[in-house]
């Protein structure tokens, strides 16, 4: 990942705990974030590959303007990335457009996990555990 993901605290101190419904209504507005957040990390990738040709190329002008870029879009991806958190939720993952949900569900304590292109919540993971052991809701719910 690019930066370091805020947890998921409130600004109390207090971790939400969101029910299945609450994080499917919270979609709308994760969706563009995390449409956002893949979008601003992949200009942070762009530039940085185009920064090491031009360090490697001698055009310490360029190279330095590059730098630049780097840290506003940097900054950018960080907002994103504060916007998530002040839902309560996290990036799992930058690639897939993967974002977490702290929840409880049936009593027990899990992540409910959303990735890019899913239209709504349908799978979870054990507290720990990272988005790639993801399973369907079904099984918790089951």
């Amino acid at each position: 990942m690019i930066g370091h993901t805020p947890d998921r605290s409130t600004a109390a101190g207090e971790k939400r705990l969101f029910s299945v419904e609450q994080a499917n209504s919270s979609l709308p507005l994760v969706k563009r974030i995390a449409h956002d957040i893949i979008q601003t990390a992949g200009e942070v990738r762009d530039y940085q590959e185009q920064f090491e040709s031009l360090q490697s190329k001698g055009d310490p002008g360029q190279a330095e303007s590059t730098m630049a870029k780097i840290a506003k879009t940097r900054e950018k991806y960080q907002q994103l990335l504060r916007e998530l958190s002040a839902l309560g939720c996290r990036l799992g993952d930058e690639i897939s457009g993967t974002v977490e949900f702290p929840a409880v569900v049936n009593g027990r304590q899990v992540v409910l996990s959303w990735r890019m292109g899913e239209s709504q919540i349908n799978h979870w993971h054990d507290l720990g555990q990272d988005s790639q052991e993801r399973r369907l809701l079904a099984e918790l719910n089951g």
